[in-house]
């Protein structure tokens, strides 16, 4: 029932008594104090504020640095001296012969062999014994890799239901009407009736029931994978004899001197050594891993739900009672009005939540907000009790005050996930003005 209406039928009800003679009519404002707006209930940050976590899970970043592989020409074939010594090759030899080590024959060797004509220049008089030589290095290798993590974890540290309640009065208007039905000198009984029209002050019930923290850890993960390498790096080799007596063309090929026997002398210590690359390869195989954190950081948030109910309560009551008078001077009269009542209730409603987020350096911002809202009228019986007096002016002018309790069961709203019950069971105070018609 709006305002517009309930005056209406007061003002209706108020001619209407101008022609019930017998009636005494009474207007004035009436208040009541002491009501109560209590809230229950869950919360939309119960079930949604998981999709609104800060920070994240995951590798945000990759990055691989692989050490640089060596070249396997960069191996070189090992040193040789060039002096006298033993020497072996793919298409011959060419070893010390102790017999020949001194004078005359100091650098020379019967102990040498080759397999083929053109091994031999004999324009230069040198013989060309060849040879494949693989050489190695080993050493170890180590690659790195680089990843930029994020670990989120998250603890409850409240998950509440909403009980919170708020007191609140409200200002009204009152239009009532007794009628005697029996009397007995001083003392009479009426019948009474009334309607009234009482508007609530906004109510405001606030609350946070859901709290989270978000712990967000960040750091560079670095692995390094090590590897032992084995290079090998192959040359083509040849060495040059001199033959300074000439004596290669009388030994054909296939030739092999030995040690023991007696033969053809060329020289022992190489004249030139020429070294082609042929080839090579990179072997490796683990040989450890080691791992790692750098650059660890923490930061945290809180994750918190902030909510405000608000109602705006109207009541209208239809009453009636037996109004019992007493009448203690000659224009003073005191009154107990025991009522009973028909309230129509119509309760506005609005229900705000925000999830809030406030980080550890102080800054923060809505992750998230819930509106809901409802209006509804409904009724409620009620009882009640007034204690009064009345004071007659004259010429059928009289003043009236009263207050009493009045009972009125209470009524349950429904707002988003809140439970309202508003109890309007309170203290009330009326005065006005009358008149006997």
């Amino acid at each position: 029932m709006s305002r517009t209406v309930f005056f209406m039928l007061l003002w209706a009800g108020s001619v209407g008594t101008v022609f019930a003679e017998g009636w005494d009519v009474r207007v004035g404002p009436v208040v009541r104090m002491g009501m109560d707006v209590k809230v229950q209930g869950g919360s939309h940050a119960d079930t949604e504020a998981m999709s609104y976590l800060p920070g994240s899970s995951g590798t945000a970043a990759h990055r691989f640095e692989p050490e640089a592989r060596p070249d396997p020409s960069s191996v070189p074939p090992d040193p040789d001296d060039m002096d006298i010594g033993n020497r072996t090759f793919d298409d011959g030899y060419n070893n010390i012969s102790d017999p020949t080590q001194g004078a005359p024959f100091q650098g020379m060797t019967w102990y040498w062999g080759y397999r083929n004509l053109d091994q031999y220049d004999a324009d230069a008089h040198t013989l060309d014994l060849h040879r494949q030589q693989t050489y190695s290095r080993s050493g170890l290798l180590s690659d790195y890799a680089y990843a930029s993590r994020r670990s989120r974890t998250t603890q409850l540290l409240r998950q509440e239901s909403m009980d919170e309640s708020d007191d609140f009065h409200a200002p009204g208007a009152e239009l009532s009407a007794s009628r005697t039905l029996w009397g007995n000198g001083r003392f009479d009984v009426d019948l009474s009736v009334g309607l009234s029209g009482l508007w609530g002050e906004e109510a405001t019930v606030s609350s946070s029931t859901y709290e989270l923290q978000v712990t967000q850890r960040s750091w560079t993960e670095v692995t390094r994978n090590d590897y032992d390498y084995t290079l090998s790096s192959t040359y083509q080799e040849t060495y040059t004899f001199a033959d300074p007596f000439n004596v290669i063309p009388l030994v054909p090929p296939p030739f092999e001197g030995t040690e023991e026997d007696v033969g053809p002398l060329i020289a022992n210590a190489p004249s030139a050594r020429d070294s082609e690359y042929a080839g090579g390869q990179l072997s490796t195989r683990p040989a450890g891993r080691l791992l790692a954190q750098e650059n660890v950081s923490v930061r945290r948030w809180s994750l918190f739900n902030v909510v405000d109910v608000k109602s705006e309560v109207d009541q209208y009551a239809l009453w009636v009672g037996p109004k019992m008078n007493w009448q203690a001077l000659e224009r003073l009269s005191l009154f107990v009005l025991p009522k009973l009542s028909l309230n129509l209730v119509t309760a506005d409603l609005t229900r705000n939540e925000d999830l809030m987020v406030m980080g550890d350096d102080g800054s923060s911002y809505v992750a998230a907000s819930w509106n809901d809202s409802s209006n509804d009228t409904k009724a409620a019986p009620g009882a009640g009790l007034r204690l009064g007096l009345e004071v007659v002016l004259g010429r059928g002018w009289f003043l009236t005050a009263a207050g009493g309790y009045e009972w009125v069961d209470s009524i349950d709203w429904t707002v988003g996930p809140s439970e309202v019950e508003v109890d309007l069971s309170a203290l009330e105070i009326t005065a006005g003005i009358g008149m006997n018609f």
